[in-house]
């Protein structure tokens, strides 16, 4: 698949756009199915964990298939990295 990259970050924007519904008083599932609306999805499900509601995603990009989950009650999510901060850390 030629997009591998985008569609890898199609996921994590339907994590935290599952987690932001529910924040919000929204259906999670939906705000995640509309994030991945062009991923093959396997399954999205909401689940307790530990006591924690957590939205879980299961889709295949590609010959891979990835499986991620955030608990919906999350506040905050890690900034992510710039490339060139990356390189730098390698390099420093």
């Amino acid at each position: 698949m030629p997009n591998e990259p985008i569609y890898r970050l199609s996921e994590v924007r339907a994590l935290e756009a599952g987690a932001a519904a529910f924040r919000a008083g929204h259906d999670p599932l939906a705000a995640a199915r509309d994030a991945l609306a062009d991923v093959a999805v396997d399954y999205l499900a909401v689940a307790e964990f530990g006591g924690r509601p957590t939205l879980v995603i299961a889709a295949w990009i590609g010959a891979t298939r990835l499986i991620d989950n955030i608990p919906l009650d999350r506040r905050e999510f890690p900034q992510p990295i710039a490339a060139g901060a990356a390189q730098e850390s390698k390099n420093g």
